[in-house]
Order: structure tokens, then sequence, then C-alpha cells
């Protein structure tokens, strides 16, 4: 949810039943342990800090104040010019009050800030020159030997707090404010210009960011909300009669106008959910606040927000089309038999170490039996088969025109020969080791 305070009118320099926007835009933006809650306006008004604190029996009287609760907020005196503060509440002046007891710390402060209210006084809310705890307390120094400032306090049926000013206007800074609640307090909040609150933990510390202007935006208009978010926006004018002031908010979405009635002097704020992208109002979509006296018959109107100030969406990187890795398509082996070669397979036994060789013209496959050793050649024209006794170490071979195969017994360590035109394939008993050879 995002809330922007975006217009204000000063009393100073204005003619009777003259109204004027003056006045810039400001942001900023509370977070609790590095994580951002939401974008903030500052309470806006035309008195000093000391005087919107409006302390006066030992409570202040700002009119936010509720019993049971701690809260801060940013407050902006339209008259110093733009002088920024930052207040820290605890409880409420009267009997709902029990009794309260709350430690504080704040660090992160820039340069040049000044206290505008100790509630009840320095002893409880002062510059000090450490964090810990045990010993954070106020001890009347100043930066930059005592660079933070430390609260404590103990409060009965009324208020303790402070208040800090003269904070820098559109520079970088944080400052972090930590709490211990010890007693009476039961809930912490941020306190937005329109009324409403942001629910902080009260185990984590508050950040509050400042930013520096953004060059690209002119005459402080700023971005128009994104689909589907809330945002806030303030105007404060006058014309120097006291009269009521009707505040009309176009949200510029095709949803109707906010309008809102106030006494001259008090900040108008309306909160807006703004539709999904293109569910209405004439683009370009703007935001714009008009403030009308029927006293002084006066109406000043201006864009405070467009959808011209949006930074561009940036085009997202492509990513590279991968490319896939070509797979090797498998060739089958093409075995091309010689000449005359019937393709018949010859079939190798366990254990076999060479491979037979058919001549051309061979029809059959020689079968070597396990362990053979040598490859039998069979002669040409053979009609039988020889038979390797046991312990033979030569290979028998058929002569040309056989028509069997020698079969090799156990422990043959030589191979038969096949001569040309052997039609029968040798057999190698188990335990040969080499392959026949065809002639």
């Amino acid at each position: 949810m995002e809330a922007l305070c975006l217009l204000a009118l000063t009393l100073g320099g204005i003619d009777s039943c003259q109204l004027a926007f003056v006045g810039n835009s400001r942001r900023f933006q509370i977070g609790q342990g590095g994580v951002p809650l939401r974008t903030v306006p500052a309470v806006e008004g035309v008195k000093s800090a000391r005087d919107f604190y409006n302390y006066y029996d030992s409570s202040s009287h700002t009119g936010f104040e509720v019993a049971n609760r701690s809260f801060v907020f940013l407050y902006r005196d339209l008259n110093q010019p733009d002088q920024l503060s930052m207040f820290w509440i605890h409880g409420f002046k009267g009997t709902a009050q029990g009794t309260g007891a709350v430690n504080g710390r704040i660090s992160g402060i820039p340069n040049g800030t000044q206290i505008a209210q100790a509630d009840d006084n320095s002893d409880e809310f002062d510059w000090t020159s450490t964090l810990d705890w045990s010993e954070a307390r106020p001890t009347h120094g100043s930066p930059p030997a005592s660079p933070y400032i430390a609260g404590r306090w103990w409060f009965v049926a009324n208020t303790d707090g402070g208040a800090i000013d003269n904070l820098p206007m559109d520079t970088a800074w944080t400052l972090k404010v930590e709490a211990q609640f010890l007693e009476g307090i039961n809930e912490w909040m941020y306190f937005f210009a329109d009324g409403s609150s942001q629910e902080l933990n009260s185990s984590l510390p508050l950040e509050i960011t400042s930013f520096p202007p953004d060059p690209s935006v002119q005459n402080d208009t700023q971005p128009y909300p994104p689909p589907m978010t809330s945002a806030t926006f303030c105007a404060l004018a006058a014309d120097a009669r006291g009269d009521v002031l009707s505040y009309t908010f176009d949200w510029g979405d095709g949803s109707a106008p906010t309008t809102v009635n106030l006494l001259e002097g008090n900040l108008a704020c309306a909160d807006h959910l703004f539709c999904e992208s293109g569910c209405g109002g004439k683009e370009p979509r703007n935001v714009t606040i008009t403030a009308m006296s029927s006293v002084c018959n006066s109406t000043v109107s201006e864009i405070v927000a467009t959808e011209l100030a949006n930074p561009p969406t940036p085009l997202p990187t492509p990513l590279p089309t991968p490319v896939p890795t070509p797979v090797p398509t498998p060739v089958p082996a093409v075995v091309t038999p010689a000449p005359g070669i019937v393709p018949t397979v010859p079939t190798l036994a366990p254990g076999s170490t060479s491979a037979p060789t058919l001549v051309p013209g061979s029809t059959n496959a020689p079968t070597l039996a396990p362990g053979s050793t040598n490859a039998p050649t069979l002669v040409p024209r053979s009609t039988d088969a020889p038979t390797l006794a046991p312990g033979s170490t030569r290979a028998p071979t058929l002569a040309p025109g056989s028509t069997d195969s020698p079969t090799l017994v156990p422990g043959s360590t030589s191979a038969p020969t096949l001569a040309p035109g052997s039609t029968n394939a040798p057999t190698l008993v188990p335990g040969s080791t080499n392959a026949p050879t065809l002639a």
C-alpha cells in the first residue's frame, strides 16, 4: 500500500480569496528489519514542530494520541519552508492511560538535526553517546561526540515522548528507531497523514528513509500508481478566510472521485485502490486534486501524478536459444563377402583367439571348438575330415575336394587348413585358441 503526500498551500503570500498550489512532493519509506513496508506521506501543517506537539500539562496534544499506543510520524512545517520533523509519542492524556514505561533509541540521525521537544524534559529525551541498552540514556551531550538520541520514559495518565526537527529535505538518510516497551504499551504504530496507521513489530527496529528527488520527474509530479495498489494523496489549502474548503480527488481510472470537506488549514487526504490496467479512464491517466472555496468562489486544480512520469518498463533480455548437440546416427557395419563366398558366418568357440579365413568358393563356415589354438586347413577336394588325436601339435590337411570337416580333439594346439574347393567346415573342440584357415 503506497502513500504520497503531494500538495500544499501556505498562508503567507496568498491574497484574500485566492487559492494557489505551492510546495513540492515528498516521498518517504518505512520498513522494519531491512524490509520495506510502504511509502508514506508526512503530516503537513503551518506550525513549527514544537507548536504542533502542543506540549502542556506534561503531555502532547497533537490530536493523534491513543491510550496504550506508541506511534511515530513525520511532520512538515510548510512555513519554514518544508521543515521536516519526526515525532515519537507514547500514551494518552487521561485516566484511560495507566502506568507506562518505554526505553528508546534513535540512530542514523543526519547532521544538523535538533531536538524540538522533550516530553517531559531532557532527562527523558536527549542526545547520548552509546547504543548499549544498559547505558543508552540521555547524557545531555551533542553531536558529533553524542550522535544518538535516547529516551527513558515513565508516565501515568499522560503522555511521554519527543520530537526532532531540522531533518534535511531532498537528501538520502535513514533513521533507525528502536524501542523496549516495558509497561503500559500494547501496540506500536506508524501514523499516516490520512489518519490511518501501519502496525509495527515491536521486536524490530523501524527504519524511516528519505530519498533525493527524481530528476526525471518535472514539477514534482509523481508516477501514476501501479494497478491494484493503494495510494494516499494529501493537499493543504488556505484562502485566509477561515472557511470550509472542498477537495476533490479525481483518480483518473474511471472510478468516482473522492470529495473531502475541511476547515481551512487542515490537511485533506484520501486513499484509493487503483484498478487494473486498462479498466477505465483516459490515457495517459492522471491523479488530479482540485481545491474550491465556495465563499471566495475560487477553484484551483493540479495534476499530482501521471502515467507520463512512469519510468519505461524495461524489455526483458531474450535468452539465447539453445542449440541441440547433434547425436551421431550409428552406421551399421556392412560386410561385403569376397567373390564366390557364401555368406555363412563361422562360429568361434569360447576361448578362440584367432579368426578363420574363408577362401574363394567356400560354402560353409568352420567352427572352432573351445580352446583351439590354431586354424585347421582343408586341402582341395578332401572327402573326409581328419581327426587330431589328443596331444597332437600339428594340423591335419585335407586334400582338394574333401567334403567333410576335420575335428580337433581336446588339447590340439594346431589348426587344420581347408584346401581350395572344400565344402564343409572343420570343427574346433573346446580349448582351441586359433582359427582354421580356408585355402
